[in-house]
Formats: structure tokens, C-alpha cells, sequence
């Protein structure tokens, strides 16, 4: 049976589902690989504050267009239980030489076993926006490597199953583009303009890499799902958000918080409940 909550966060018209049921997705023991290697891991994965001994690790997938992390403080917010781990996509960071990938097939498959080569043990993916498509993506290319996530966290996106228009973003010219950007992050002042500029190419990739992808039907997710939206995204519609829930057989709840679609920058506490929430209410998949 399904219940309706409110949803912490403070304001506007948050709402949770939760489907009640058996956490599944088990995790095999050690950090075996399917590939990857120290190499791989460290061009893919930063780890700003490693904890080895920690119950749970945290990959967080970025928006599309992000040059550096936005999570490289999560690791000390989330505190000693939980060890945060970025993924830095090719063409920024210390990646900054290499062209960046313009496939969700190709990134998932180049991050899959780097990703799998860190786990310990119980594991949770997050991502945001076009980070929350890749993991998506990536929870059913580790499930068919026998390793599935122990909790998906989904952020700022509409379901992968919901038909799209025909608009190729990734076609626009640079002055609609960065209109488009400028539109995404929801603060439209010079200084942010002048900004993202520079960024234009990084977030052209990352949008061909979305206008591109194509939602493969397969047999639904077993993991855990939260699925969570700014109240005021206009890029996200409501009435989409319960549709991830389509994706899985597992527990699964949706949220709100008060914000746009880049609602994470000011709600970052808010959002970090929500994924304490999730982590600490679960004990992880068995080992």
C-alpha cells in the first residue's frame, strides 16, 4: 500500500510516496572488478575524504555542463558513516585534456568498472539532472554485473521512460545556448553569464549525450529509488516524478523542496536529510 508524508525540507508542497517492501539488491564481498583498475578508478573517481571504514559509499553523478564537483563537500556534511566518492566525467578537472564523451552508452560503460573496482560494500548512486540519467543507467549496468546499488537517489530529472519532444538542445547556437543555461541554473545576471560561457562546450557535449539517448525497455531495477524535484522546476513537471517509481520493484518514495531546478546550491542540507534518510533507514544490501 502506498502512504502519503510530508517531506522534510521546510516549505512549499513537499510530498513523499513511499511503496513499503523488501530492500533487495545484493552485493557480493570484496571490491572485485570488472574491470578498470587503479588507473581507471583514479582518472574517474575523487574521493575528497576517504573513509575505508565508513557503512556506506556514495557516488554522485554531475549535471550536465559542470566543470568541477558540486558535491566536494558532501563527504564532511554527511559525516563519518558515509564516504562520498565524484565522478569526474572526461573533459574537466583533471581531466580538463581529454575530449569529453557525447553518449550516455559510452560514459557508463568507460565509469562501470572503475566504479565497481572501488566498491567495499554497500553502495548508493546519486546524480542530478543529466547525472541522474547516467545513474539510472548505471544501476542497470552494475545489476547485470551481479552488483547492484543499494539505493538509487534521483534529482532534478524527468523519468527516462517519459516520451520526449524532438528539440535538440545540444543544436542550439552559443547565445541560445547559454539563454538555456542561464535558464537552467535560474539567476540570470551578467557575472553568471560571463561564467558559463567558458563552459559552453563541456555542457554542448553533455546535452548531445542526452538528445541522443534512447530508454531501453528491460525488466525493472530492484533497488531502492527516492526521486526528488525543486517545487518551482519548470523543467521537471510534478505529475512526472512518480513515474520513476515505474522503474523499480523496490521501496520507493518522491520528494519536493523548495527551489528551481538548480534547488540543490541552496537546499543542500535539505537534500542531505533526504539522503542521510535513505542511507541510514536501509541496512544496504546483505554481503
Amino acid at each position: 500500500m502506498d502512504r502519503l508524508t510530508g517531506f522534510g525540507g521546510g516549505g512549499g508542497d513537499a510530498v513523499e510516496r513511499s511503496r513499503t517492501g523488501a530492500e533487495t539488491g545484493g552485493h557480493a564481498p570484496g571490491g572485485g572488478s570488472a574491470g578498470g583498475g587503479a588507473t581507471a578508478r583514479a582518472a574517474w573517481l575523487r574521493t575528497p575524504r576517504p573513509r575505508p571504514g565508513a557503512a556506506w559509499q556514495l557516488f554522485c553523478l554531475p549535471y550536465a555542463g559542470a566543470i568541477l564537483t558540486p558535491y566536494g563537500d558532501w563527504g564532511r556534511r554527511l559525516g563519518p558513516g558515509v564516504e562520498v566518492s565524484c565522478v569526474e566525467l572526461p573533459g574537466r578537472g583533471a581531466r580538463s585534456a581529454e575530449p569529453p564523451q557525447r553518449s550516455v552508452d559510452r560514459i557508463v560503460a568507460g565509469l562501470a568498472g572503475p566504479l565497481l573496482d572501488a566498491v567495499r560494500g554497500p553502495y548508493a548512486l546519486f546524480g542530478h539532472s543529466f547525472g541522474a540519467l547516467l545513474a539510472f543507467e548505471l544501476s542497470h549496468a552494475l545489476t547485470g554485473l551481479g552488483r547492484p546499488p543499494g539505493r538509487l537517489i534521483v534529482s532534478g530529472c524527468v523519468p527516462p521512460c517519459v516520451p520526449r519532444g524532438s528539440r535538440r538542445l545540444h543544436d542550439l547556437p552559443d547565445d541560445r545556448l547559454l539563454e538555456y543555461a542561464v535558464e537552467l541554473a535560474g539567476a540570470p545576471t551578467r557575472a553568471l553569464r560571463a561564467f558559463m560561457l567558458p563552459t559552453l562546450p563541456l555542457l554542448r557535449a553533455d546535452l548531445e549525450a542526452f538528445d541522443t539517448y534512447a530508454y531501453a525497455e528491460r525488466p525493472a531495477l530492484t533497488t531502492p529509488l527516492t526521486a526528488v524535484r525543486g517545487e518551482a522546476d519548470r523543467f521537471v513537471p510534478a505529475g512526472s516524478l512518480p513515474r520513476w517509481g515505474e522503474l523499480t520493484t523496490g521501496p520507493f518514495r518522491t520528494g519536493t523542496l523548495p527551489g528551481g531546478h538548480m534547488y540543490l546550491r541552496e537546499q543542500t542540507g535539505p537534500l542531505l536529510s533526504v539522503v542521510r534518510e535513505d542511507l541510514e533507514g536501509a541496512p544496504g544490501p546483505s554481503r
